[in-house]
C-alpha cells in the first residue's frame, strides 16, 4: 500500500469521511480481497472509488483484516472494520459482514457489493423510492456486465472516467442472472444470516430465494444500475483447487461451496435467479408477468447453460 500512496494514481477527491457519515442515506459495504496482487489492487481501487463517486450521501464501509484494506479505506475516505469472523478455511463469513454493517452503517439502506464491481446509477434516489413503496422491506438486485479494464481510473478526471466506462459498457456482454454482485435492502432487514463463506457459491441464490419465500419483494433494478464486473482470474483459490479449475471449485465443487449449499438448503437456483418486480430505465416500477413462475430464470436458461459449459474450464 505504501507504493500506492506514493504513486497517488487514480485518486478520487474525497470528502471528509465524517461528513459523509453524517449525510449518508446508503451504506455500501464489502469484503475486499488482499491489496497485494497488482491486478486485484487495481480492480478493487476502480470499484470502491466508483461507489464513493455515486453521491455524497453514500458512505463506504470496508470489512475485514486482509492486507491493505484498512490503509486503502483511510486513503479514499471510507470506513473500516476488521472484526469479521472466518470459517475453518480462513474465509470471511457473509453473516459476520452483514452483522457489522447493520451495527455500524449510518445509512437507512445497505448495499452489499463485491469489491470487483464498478457501480453507476442514482442509487440513493432509487433506494428511497423502493423504501417508500415497501416500508417493511425489499431486496433489489441487478444483472452484471462483463468488462475488461486494464487501467486504474483517475477519478480526478471525472469526464474522462465517464467516457472510459461508457466505452467499456458498449463493448461488454451481459452475464447470466445467476451471477449476482450486489444486494440493496433496508438496514436491519437481514440482521442474521447463515454462516456463509463469502465469494463461494449458493449464498447469493439464498438471499433471493429466502426473500421471495418469506414475502419480501425482490426487484430487478438492473436497467437503472450499471454493474460493471471487471475481468479477473481465480489464482487466489489455487491452494483450494485440488487439481480442478479454480472457478468451478469456487462455485460448485469445492468444500466451501458445498458447505454454503448445505446452509442454504440447496442450490436455490431457479427461485434464486428470478425477480417479481422491475424498475425500468425511466424509473417506472411494474410487477413482472408470470414472476411467480420464475420467468426470469427460464428466459435466461440459454445464457445460463452456455456459462455452465464454460465454467469447468475457467481458471
Amino acid at each position: 500500500m505504501s507504493g500506492r500512496a506514493e504513486q497517488g494514481a487514480g485518486k478520487l477527491p474525497t470528502d471528509n469521511s465524517e461528513r459523509r457519515r453524517s449525510a449518508a442515506r446508503v451504506t455500501i459495504f464489502s469484503l475486499p480481497k488482499p491489496f497485494s496482487d497488482p491486478a486485484i489492487c487495481r480492480i478493487q481501487a476502480n470499484a470502491i472509488r466508483s461507489w464513493l463517486a455515486i453521491d455524497e450521501q453514500v458512505e463506504v464501509l470496508l470489512l475485514g483484516n486482509e492486507q491493505g484494506v484498512e490503509a486503502f479505506a483511510s486513503e479514499v475516505g471510507a470506513r473500516h472494520c476488521g472484526e469479521i469472523e472466518s470459517n475453518a478455511h480462513g474465509t470471511p463469513l457473509v453473516s459476520s459482514a452483514f452483522e457489522q454493517a447493520n451495527r455500524l452503517a449510518s445509512g437507512d439502506y445497505l448495499l452489499y457489493c463485491n469489491a470487483d464491481v464498478i457501480l453507476r446509477g442514482e442509487i440513493v434516489g432509487l433506494a428511497d423510492k423502493l423504501g417508500q413503496k415497501w416500508p417493511s422491506g425489499f431486496l433489489a438486485i441487478g444483472r452484471r456486465n462483463e468488462v475488461c479494464l486494464r487501467e486504474e481510473l483517475d477519478w480526478s478526471k471525472r469526464e474522462q472516467v465517464n467516457q472510459t466506462l461508457d466505452e467499456a459498457y458498449r463493448r461488454s456482454h451481459q452475464a447470466a442472472r445467476v451471477c449476482k454482485e450486489y444486494f440493496l435492502f433496508r438496514r436491519g432487514q437481514f440482521s442474521t444470516l447463515p454462516a456463509f463463506a463469502v465469494g463461494r457459491g449458493n449464498w447469493d441464490n439464498w438471499m433471493v430465494s429466502h426473500s421471495r419465500r418469506t414475502g419480501i419483494p425482490v426487484v430487478d433494478v438492473g436497467p437503472r444500475v450499471r454493474a460493471l464486473h471487471q475481468a479477473h482470474g481465480y489464482s487466489h483459490l489455487a491452494s483450494e483447487a485440488k487439481g480442478q479449475p479454480s472457478r468451478w471449485n469456487c462455485y460448485v465443487a469445492g468444500d466451501e461451496a458445498r458447505a454454503n449449499e448445505k446452509l442454504a438448503g440447496g442450490k436455490c437456483l431457479i427461485r434464486g435467479c428470478s425477480t417479481d418486480w422491475l424498475v425500468d430505465t425511466n424509473g417506472r416500477m411494474s410487477q413482472k408477468w408470470l414472476g411467480s413462475w420464475n420467468r426470469d430464470f427460464w428466459l435466461d436458461l440459454p445464457r445460463f447453460l452456455a456459462m455452465s459449459v464454460r465454467l469447468p474450464f475457467q481458471r
